[in-house]
């Protein structure tokens, strides 16, 4: 049997970052966790999806342009490493 991941808050996949480990979602009952995007999104996402790179960022994000979706990521993380 194969060791669990471990998760941590603050881990970044993508544009996510972990808030909590959330319940197990899903027919399945799968590990999940509950994320922020940068966009400011919460969402709670299947572990395997955030850790294989199939979930990167939020469906608000994912209907947009990359660039224009680049370009607002920079900003926020910008704004963040100020401190504002």
């Amino acid at each position: 049997m194969m060791k669990p991941v471990s998760l941590a808050p603050g881990d970044r996949f993508g544009s996510r970052v972990v808030l909590s480990e959330a319940k197990r979602i899903g027919p399945r009952k799968m590990r999940a966790a509950t994320v922020k995007c940068l966009c400011g999104r919460i969402d709670d996402v299947i572990l395997s999806d955030l850790r294989s790179g199939r979930s990167k960022m939020c469906g608000d994000c994912g209907r947009g342009s990359r660039a224009a979706i680049a370009r607002l990521h920079a900003l926020v993380a910008a704004a963040a490493e100020r401190g504002t």
